[in-house]
């Protein structure tokens, strides 16, 4: 009778353990959220999107609530590599953007604020104002 309890236990403690392993985290295993939100999983197994830091690109999504969990920063904020905060630009004359990589575009170098031509004309060839990027 003991040994059938041991073994029964045994086979639980077992069963169990295997289930709990397999188990995927449910943001791992697909976007379920959209890309201006994070995924953040509930003690009850359910999950629930909340929405991105205010600085973070919308379009590129975050992995958390603060800005240094911004897989990009919007328009005029810049972000050191590795976990750092989103922080307002401070970009060159004639840049702007994440990592001040974007061109100005505007007609005899006026004046770019956030990549938009304050002049409200772009340089020869280039339409698309205020930002001047076709």
């Amino acid at each position: 009778m003991a040994r059938n309890m041991i073994f029964w236990l045994l086979l639980i403690i077992v069963t169990e353990t295997r289930v709990a392993r397999s188990r995927e985290p449910p943001c791992l295993t697909k976007d379920i959220c959209p890309s201006n939100m994070y995924c953040s999983e509930q003690a009850d197994y359910s999950v629930k999107c909340y929405p991105c830091h205010s600085e973070c690109e919308p379009s590129q999504g975050c992995d958390g609530p603060m800005s240094e969990q911004c897989r990009a920063c919007k328009t005029g904020y810049t972000k050191q590599p590795g976990f750092s905060p989103c922080r307002a630009s401070t970009c060159p004359v004639g840049t702007y953007g994440n990592q001040c990589q974007n061109q100005c575009h505007c007609h005899n170098n006026d004046l770019c604020v956030q990549g938009r031509c304050t002049g409200g004309h772009c340089e020869r060839g280039r339409t698309g104002l205020p930002f001047c990027l076709e």
